[in-house]
């Protein structure tokens, strides 16, 4: 589900821009490394030559088609540059608007106070580091991966040997990384989980830091935040271990590989099966062939740790993108009687507040729910609202049970004033109209009615 709601969707959406991107890609690296080598050994074999008036016109040849190539690399390089300027704001954007859209729907129905340290702070952290991880993908794992695979081929072509030495090479290399990738993403996600404990912690301490001073507790909650800082820290350093094991084994492997095939060449070079310009040419190549090797090594390091955050929030991102199935009553009668039938609910694991509750409310009849506080009178009108979900028995309006109505259409026909209504930044006019189609005349026309007298400024 994650994968079809924050990649697969985003690519069908953005296919076009994705796919030039790929094929720019496909027409810059390889070049670059294939092309751009062979022209080099062409230069070589030119100047080693006799200098006459023809050869020097056909090495001024080839240093014109170098830097005509060298050129359109370079184009290519700008206009993949500018689609993945592109690309990388609207995934980002995309993924945000996903989440938030998830959260403000699946609450709709099962109401939340929302931490905002711990959720909405944790979305935008997560939604930047699969805007990473994508363009890890976009601009570096793939593109390179691509060009390997297009490098190890012509290899072949040049000479079996030395494509059976990258093949081995590539081979193991993939193996050694994936072996140290697993743990290295696990070791990231329980990192990530004791980062997020110790900034809960230190949140709820600085949320509830009077007490704290009142009951002289300081010194304790000191302990425990060094606590887990210190288990964040030891898992913060294995982390790292395991990264520096994978970036010397990967370069040793890379270092002998490349000993390997140079080594391979010189001796068919020795033997006349390679000419100088073939030489030169698979060397530049191998040359190419060993950076693309080293910048994934150096690159890939930090989205492994990223992976491991996202693994660590799975469960987070699956309950935020989990399907909702209701069947809504189309264009609903909302005029009737309302009937709570034998409800039963409670907050979290406590003594439940209504148990067996029925009330029947007349159509047009009016009535008064008095009670002392705690007693559901608040929660009572947000089971009717239907921003809390029934454990048990149902309520009507006019026979049609709420949750089958929808949301916006049954709160359209209820005016409830929250007792929990936060001031936001702005004037009281500004927090007035927050949420309500109303404008500003409309507001200032009754306020005398309302308050009972007139007053200049809103």
């Amino acid at each position: 589900m994650i994968y079809k709601e924050l990649f697969k969707d985003f690519f069908k959406q953005n296919k076009a821009i994705l796919i030039l991107y790929v094929v720019i890609t496909l027409l810059t690296f390889p070049v670059e490394s294939i092309v751009i080598p062979q022209f080099y050994g062409n230069l070589y074999s030119s100047i080693t030559e006799n200098k006459n008036a023809k050869k020097l016109r056909e090495i001024s040849k080839i240093i014109m088609i170098i830097i005509g190539v060298w050129l359109f690399i370079q184009v290519f390089y700008y206009i993949k540059n500018w689609l993945i300027g592109k690309i990388l704001p609207t995934y980002l954007e995309f993924t945000r608007r996903v989440l938030f859209t998830k959260i403000i729907e699946n609450y709709e129905n099962n109401y939340q106070d929302i931490k905002i340290s711990k959720n909405i702070n944790r979305l935008f952290n997560l939604t930047r580091d699969m805007k990473d991880i994508f363009f890890y993908g976009a601009t570096c794992l793939i593109p390179l991966a691509l060009t390997i695979g297009i490098v190890n081929i012509y290899l072949y072509i040049l000479d079996w040997k030395i494509g059976l030495v990258a093949t081995i090479a590539i081979a193991i290399m993939v193996i050694v990384s994936y072996f140290f990738s697993v743990k290295i993403i696990e070791v990231s996600a329980i990192r990530e989980g004791k980062f997020l404990d110790m900034s809960e912690r230190v949140h709820d301490s600085f949320e509830n830091l009077m007490n704290i001073y009142l009951n002289n507790e300081k010194n304790k909650e000191l302990e425990k935040t060094q606590n887990v800082q210190t288990e964040h820290t030891d898992y913060y350093n294995k982390q790292l271990d395991l990264i520096n094991n994978m970036q010397i084994s990967t370069c040793v492997m890379s270092v002998i590989a490349f000993a390997i095939i140079i080594g391979i060449a010189y001796y068919n070079f020795s033997k006349g099966i390679f000419t100088p310009q073939r030489f030169i040419t698979v060397s530049l190549i191998i040359i190419y062939f060993l950076g693309f090797l080293i910048n994934i090594n150096s690159w890939t390091p930090e989205q492994l740790m990223n992976l491991g955050i996202v693994k660590n929030s799975e469960g987070f991102l699956r309950d935020i993108l989990k399907e909702k199935k209701n069947k809504y009553v189309k264009n609903p009668k909302l005029n009737g009687d309302i009937v709570v039938d034998n409800i039963t609910y409670g907050y979290g694991d406590n003594d439940p507040i209504f148990s067996g509750f029925s009330l029947r409310i007349k159509k047009n009849e009016r009535v008064a729910i008095l009670g002392q506080s705690g007693s559901g009178k608040s929660t009572l009108m947000k089971l009717l609202l239907g921003l809390l979900p029934l454990k048990g028995g149902n309520i009507f309006v006019n026979d049609i049970p709420i949750q089958n109505i929808e949301p916006d259409v049954l709160r359209s026909h209820i005016n409830y004033i929250n007792q929990r209504t936060q001031l936001l930044n702005g004037t009281v006019l500004d927090n007035m109209k927050y949420g309500n189609k109303i404008d500003d005349k409309k507001i200032t026309a009754g306020r005398e009615d309302v308050v009972g007298f007139r007053f200049e400024r809103v």
